[in-house]
């Protein structure tokens, strides 16, 4: 069996989790019909709010304090969302780990997330790459790999240029200046 072209060990942390879990956060229909309905009560609070604290519909202090109760609502939407994030982190990985990738030519042999595990380059899906991550895969499949665990800059590139030569490529869709870009990118 061949060398491995590196070996790289590092340690994930919940911090590396939760940066995939903002990635794929997304509003689910439970989330978006609980802010409409706090934005309802928000408004039937205006509604019912003494003529002395509101004024009429047509006067500033209405709208400013529609304005401060609607925005005070989003910043409580947020928190719960970032709460929610937490937690999907948290059971994600519930303490740090230390992680061995032996990058072959086709292949990342992992081990360190409990059973020892290879992914083909061809297995893998597309990568989804951001400034400081590289994903692998989806649900408890996922591979995360933070680009500080990588000593060399070009280390990074070069595999994420591989990974995303041995992926599948979904069909083009006319996105116009967006058009030719793979999906590492």
């Amino acid at each position: 069996m061949p060398d491995p072209l590196h070996t790289i060990t590092f340690t994930l942390t919940r911090a590396d989790a939760l940066a995939y879990e903002r990635l794929a956060s997304r509003p689910t229909l439970r989330a978006i019909i609980l802010f409409l309905l706090a934005a309802a009560l928000a408004g039937a609070g205006l509604y019912f709010a003494p003529d002395n604290w509101t004024g009429t519909y047509r006067d500033l202090g209405f709208w400013a304090l529609a304005g401060l109760s609607f925005a005070i609502l989003y910043v409580l939407a947020m928190i719960v969302q970032t709460i929610g994030q937490m937690r999907r982190a948290r059971r994600r990985l519930r303490q740090p780990h230390d992680v061995t990738i032996e990058e072959h030519a086709d292949r990342l042999d992992v081990s360190g997330l409990g059973i020892p595990r290879v992914l083909s380059f061809a297995e893998a899906g597309t990568p989804v790459v951001t400034q400081t991550h590289l994903f692998l895969g989806r649900g408890d499949d996922l591979v995360i790999l933070p680009r500080h665990a990588f000593p060399e800059e070009d280390s990074f590139d070069a595999l994420v240029a591989r990974l995303a030569g041995a992926s599948i490529v979904a069909p083009a869709v006319d996105r116009g200046e967006d058009e030719g870009l793979s999906p590492a990118s």
